[in-house]
């Protein structure tokens, strides 16, 4: 995976608007650029006074499965910092109230996701 690669969709209609996960050849495996285009996604839809809802979802059955551990072991290391950007995530994009995640696979990772998601403000 590039770390110029998106791998995170913002999908915009009228008063909401869904953020999808797109690493499904992975079931949406968390990576340091996927954590960041993420909390990237959800600070700027927050912001916008005409989004009513944010649907969090992910592409291909699987919501998210964790963290990319292939990735997470690579030789030589990627340079991201993954925890920073999920720390960062969870103290920078804060969901209001009515914010929604769904999908069919969710574990680990991928269920602190969607709580940080949904988490207070």
């Amino acid at each position: 995976m590039g770390d110029g690669e998106r791998v995170v969709r913002v999908e915009v209609n009228e008063g909401w608007a869904e953020v999808v996960l797109d690493r499904p050849q992975r079931k949406n495996a968390l990576t340091g650029p996927l954590a960041v285009q993420l909390k990237d996604a959800v600070i700027r839809l927050n912001g916008d006074e005409e989004i009513a809802a944010i649907v969090l979802r992910g592409e291909g059955g699987s919501f998210c499965s964790g963290i990319d551990l292939k990735e997470l072991q690579a030789d030589p290391p990627h340079p991201w910092p993954l925890c920073g950007a999920r720390t960062r995530f969870g103290t920078e994009a804060r969901a209001r109230p009515n914010h929604q995640f769904g999908g069919r696979t969710q574990s680990g990772g991928g269920g602190a996701t969607s709580l940080v998601c949904i988490g207070g403000s």
